[in-house]
């Protein structure tokens, strides 16, 4: 297997156990005895659950200019 943008070879258990020690640092957040993918999910809910408060509320209508006279007849 071949990474995509080089002509090196990529072993995918070396890439598998560097996102696994990855994802198990970053994600440290919920019991350590929960498996990487019941980590990984409570995450996403967690995410989910609160996007709306990082989300801004955006009007379009706010950001769109209006003329008059446009288009010209």
């Amino acid at each position: 297997m071949r990474n995509r943008f080089s002509r090196e070879e990529v072993n995918i258990d070396e890439v598998q156990s560097i996102t696994r020690d990855l994802v198990k640092s970053v994600l440290n957040y919920s019991d350590p005895n929960m498996s990487l993918v019941e980590i990984i999910d409570r995450n996403i809910k967690k995410f989910n659950s609160r996007k709306n408060l990082y989300m801004q509320k955006i009007d379009v209508k706010d950001y769109i200019a209006s003329f008059s006279d446009f288009p010209k007849s």
